[in-house]
């Protein structure tokens, strides 16, 4: 089989990486560049803050006769992690010696020779190419620069391919959750008009009709009485009407401020609803934007609501909080649970407050169980200067 010289090799892992397949890259890269090396073995790893080094693919030199064929790779976790802490790429044509003096870990299984390289990002590890030799090798003067320009290529070239990825898995996201907008938006034009005409409608035509009754009537205390009962009506109209607006657009944003808003709300749901609340927040959250406090509202409107339709839960709780500069919203229950992983599956209500959130580069976290209940958790940002020092002055907790 033909060598490749250092341009074609570069070539190639250039065309592999704009390939974009991000699947396919560490496989077919590192083939490439154990046939260069005529390595025996060889592997890619990947780093991520919560795993840690995860194995991308492992492979055995296709040039040679004399592969030291293994199932699985011998890299150890621990050996990958000592051999990235240098963030710098390494040749050792004698592995025992090197061992000895401390240069390089023990490894499970021996090998004669081994090299490495780091794949950096801004000075940070995000994964390492390793490559080894059952027999004698002798590194050629230019093999260490090279090595390093792959792991340089390869690095980018894999990082690139997740952020593609994962503007690819954002993109599908938006448009699920834009499909399911407008089918939501139809489905609330139906529900707002069944209530008009099912309540408000029939509220007004009752209204009407005993109007009508009281032209003809000539006894004032049946009159009073009628007058009476139409003014309990039409009070009670008023308030289907007011609900009506305040899902539409909460008014007492506008005329109450945030906190008064939802002290208010929260009343309403313990009547509406059999399960305990407690409320805490500050007095008053000063500097709030209009859109941070829409945010807010809907995000708490809409996790009560997913307690009071899904959990049945008996205890909940909601904390309104400032922490140094961040404004923090939690809400709990003591409910059923649910999948908290991320998913089609969380619904239009905590996708759509999800993209609420996002727009004000604010972050949401869902810690859930089956029958442990429900965490909901946002954060958003919150500079405090000297004016919102005071937002944390005396703390309202509001227990019912």
């Amino acid at each position: 089989m033909k060598i490749l010289s250092r341009q074609d090799l570069f070539k190639k892992l250039s065309a592999i990486i704009a390939s974009r397949a991000i699947e396919t890259i560490p496989k077919l890269v590192l083939l490439e560049v154990l046939s260069f090396f005529e390595a025996d073995e060889g592997a890619i790893y990947t780093k991520s803050k919560e795993e840690g080094f995860t194995l991308l693919t492992h492979d055995h030199c296709r040039v040679q006769d004399t592969c030291c064929l293994r199932k699985e790779s011998y890299y150890e976790k621990s050996v990958v992690e000592s051999l990235s802490r240098t963030k710098q790429t390494a040749l050792f044509e004698r592995v025992k010696e090197a061992q000895e003096k401390g240069d390089l870990p023990t490894m499970a299984n021996a090998c004669k020779a081994l090299a490495y390289t780091p794949l950096l990002i801004d000075e940070e590890v995000i994964g390492i190419i390793i490559l080894s030799w059952c027999g004698e090798k002798r590194f050629k003067e230019y093999d260490e620069e090279l090595l390093e320009t792959i792991g340089n290529i390869v690095g980018i070239g894999l990082y690139n391919g997740k952020l593609i990825d994962s503007l690819k898995k954002r993109e599908e996201q938006l448009q699920f959750v834009l499909q399911a907008l407008i089918h939501a938006k139809e489905e609330e034009g139906k529900r707002i008009s069944r209530e008009l005409h099912d309540e408000v409608g029939q509220d007004l035509t009752s209204i009407s009709l005993r109007l009508k009754m009281l032209q003809d009537e000539t006894d004032l205390e049946t009159i009073y009485d009628r007058l009476n009962g139409l003014r309990i009506l039409v009070t009670e109209t008023l308030s289907e009407v007011q609900r009506i607006s305040m899902d539409l657009r909460p008014t007492a944003l506008d005329d109450l401020g945030l906190i008064p808003s939802l002290r208010w709300y929260i009343e309403q749901f313990r009547v509406d609803n059999p399960i305990e609340i407690q409320f805490h927040s500050p007095r008053k959250l000063e500097a709030l934007t209009p859109e941070v406090e829409m945010v807010i509202y809907r995000v708490i409107l809409e996790g009560l609501m997913n307690i009071s339709r899904h959990s049945k839960a008996r205890t909940a709780e909601v904390v309104l909080a400032v922490e140094r500069e961040c404004l923090t919203v939690d809400i709990r229950d003591d409910g059923i649970g649910m999948d908290s992983s991320p998913s089609k599956a969380w619904g239009l209500g905590i996708l759509g407050m999800q993209e609420r959130i996002k727009a004000q580069d604010g972050q949401l976290h869902i810690q859930s169980e089956p029958d442990k209940g429900t965490h909901l958790r946002v954060f958003l940002p919150y500079p405090r200067g000297d004016k919102s020092s005071s937002a944390m002055k005396g703390r309202i907790n509001d227990g019912g």
